[in-house]
């Protein structure tokens, strides 16, 4: 993956609405490492809960973002466009894009959208 390709990807997803179990902070980070790694990921995922209470028993089963795909923690220094940033909640984390000083992310209110730099932990996809 180029930077390149990777901007263009983004940006087809910017604005796609928010939609539990279909573009949701988890079910956007699965579906990108999918797209770039030939992976299958999000199959596991996408379509399986349609809302944030059976977003969380769903979680109970499956996981933490963290523990479902292969990542490599890195320092939040060394982040770069790419990384994935997780904010971690109760039961799943909430996953963030990283793009120079923002992160792209579904949001409840304005869909896929560019977002202010959240804290979190920063992860790197490997190679699957």
């Amino acid at each position: 993956m180029n930077e390149l390709e990777f901007h263009s990807y983004i940006q087809s997803e910017i604005g796609k609405p928010f939609k539990w179990g279909e573009n949701d902070c988890n079910t956007f980070i699965l579906r990108m490492v999918d797209h770039f790694m030939g992976t299958n990921y999000s199959d596991s995922v996408v379509g399986r809960y349609n809302d944030e209470k059976s977003a969380m028993k769903f979680a109970i089963k499956i996981g933490k973002l963290r523990d479902f795909i292969p990542l490599k923690k890195i320092p939040r220094n060394h982040a770069q466009t790419g990384d994935i940033i997780l904010v971690s909640h109760r039961l799943w984390d909430r996953g963030h894009v990283c793009i120079g000083s923002k992160v792209v992310a579904p949001d409840e209110e304005y869909g896929t959208t560019h977002l202010q730099m959240v804290d979190g932990d920063v992860y790197r996809w490997l190679s699957c």
